[in-house]
């Protein structure tokens, strides 16, 4: 079976990911958040205390940063950190 990626692109809070989820939905693909997955990393160094300016520090990072997405409602996934749930804190202003 071929593979195929769908990227929608446009500003914020034009409904990308509505649209996204309804399209994946309809074509009984998987809906990956990539921002949620931005938000992991993010959360990651914050607790880790590196800097988002720090490349080598967050690349270092990386190195043993385990991303799990997991299935919770048909549309929805649920983003685990490290074996750490993460969606309340990575979604924190501060992240």
């Amino acid at each position: 079976m071929k593979r195929i990626s769908i990227a929608i692109d446009g500003p914020a809070a034009a409904g990308k990911s509505t649209i996204a989820k309804m399209v994946a939905r309809n074509l009984n693909y998987t809906y990956i958040d990539t921002g949620a997955m931005y938000r992991c990393v993010a959360y990651s160094a914050f607790i880790h205390g590196i800097s988002y300016e720090d490349e080598a520090g967050v690349v270092g990072l990386l190195k043993d940063l385990k991303i799990k997405l997991l299935p919770e409602f048909p549309s929805m996934r649920r983003y685990v950190v490290s074996s750490l749930p993460s969606k309340e804190k990575w979604q924190r202003a501060a992240v």
